[in-house]
This record gives structure tokens, sequence and C-alpha cells, in this order.
């Protein structure tokens, strides 16, 4: 089973600016003038939800999902695959927001299971199963417990906008959304273990 769950970073704020001027001219006369500028700034809100066609009840960015849970698989066998998963986040705020981060935590990240089995991550961008896939990670489950991506605001989401990721975990010779695979079967005490890889994404607006 394998949980990805979303953080937050709100921003908010006020700023009002005010000018004074006085001037006094003439002969036998003293002449004024004030003038007042003033400037509203409303901070927008960040709220952004994650979903999946595989998860009940988070299955549309309308659920307002803040973390989600992909279906348990196994027990599988030596050679498997989880099939590509679609993950989706979505901008429901009003502001545009960047990805700040993406993270990783693994489970049992020793076992024979995490070191065996490996994961097929990436994205298609704003364009759901579309055909520009970036790989961001093709590694043994176990590679990714505690690592960080630094996404150095990456990508932009503006306000309603979506951003795919697809997972794939497998054993063996299988065919992913990062290519035609070929690792080794499990072996060992992999098959009667159990591994949960955990996706952090981090946003800010």
């Amino acid at each position: 089973m394998r949980v990805l769950s979303l953080r937050r970073l709100a921003m908010a704020g006020a700023l009002s600016v005010a000018g004074l001027s006085l001037v006094g001219v003439g002969t036998n006369a003293v002449f004024t003038a004030q003038t007042t500028s003033s400037q509203q700034i409303t901070a927008g809100t960040v709220s952004v939800a994650i979903s999946s066609p595989s998860s009940p009840g988070c299955t549309t960015a309308g659920d307002g999902c803040q973390s989600l849970t992909l279906p348990a698989v196994g027990p599988t066998t030596s050679i498997f695959t989880t099939g590509d998963q679609t993950i989706a986040v979505t901008n429901n705020g009003n502001i545009p927001v960047n990805e700040l981060d993406l993270s990783f935590a693994v489970t049992n990240s020793s076992s024979d299971l995490a070191t065996q089995a490996y994961v097929c991550l990436g994205t298609t961008g704003t364009v759901q199963g579309g055909p520009s896939f970036s790989q961001i990670s093709d590694s043994p489950l176990a590679s990714l417990a505690g690592a960080s991506s630094i996404q150095n605001g990456t990508p932009l989401m503006a306000p309603g906008s979506t951003y795919y990721f697809v997972v794939n975990v497998y054993a063996g010779s299988e065919t992913t959304a990062c290519g035609a695979e070929s690792v080794a079967p499990l072996t060992g005490n992999a098959p009667t273990e159990n591994v949960t890889l955990t996706s952090s994404f981090t946003f800010q607006g």
C-alpha cells in the first residue's frame, strides 16, 4: 500500500500606503492642498488538492483531499507491476502556486522487498496521459527512503490547473511509463514482506 500526502504553505498579508503633501504659497494669501493615495492588497488563497481515479473518496479535485491511499497490491508473484497509476495535483485556490519540494519515505526500507522492487515515477505535466513524460525516478524503492527533490518553483500552477504524476511499482520484466523494464524477480524474504511508499508535495503561493 502506498500513501501519498500533500503539505501546503499559505500566504497572507495586507498593505496600505498613504501620502500627504502640504503647500503654502502667495502674497497676502495662503493656499493649501492635501492629497491622499491608498492601495489595497488582498492576499490570495492557497488550496491544493490531490486525487486519483484509483482512490475511492478522492477521485476528483472537487473532493478536496489533502492525502490519499492507493489500493493495496498483493500478495504478488516474483514478477509483478502495479500498473501506471495517475496522481493528479490541482490548484483549487485563486492564486498561482509553485511546487517547492517532492520528498519520499519508505517503510521497511532495508527489507528484501524494498531493495528488490523498483518504482517508476514521473509526470506528464498538465496533460493526463500525455505524450510528454518526464521521468523523476526509476530505481529501487529503498533508494527513495528520505530522498528529496527540490523543484525550485517548478511547476507554476495557475488557479484551476492540474499537474499529473504517474507511479508504478514493479519487479522483473515489465513495461511502465519509464519504458521496457528488465530487473531481477523478487527473491529471499520479499514474498512475505510489505512496504509503504509515501510521496509528499510542498507548494507555496
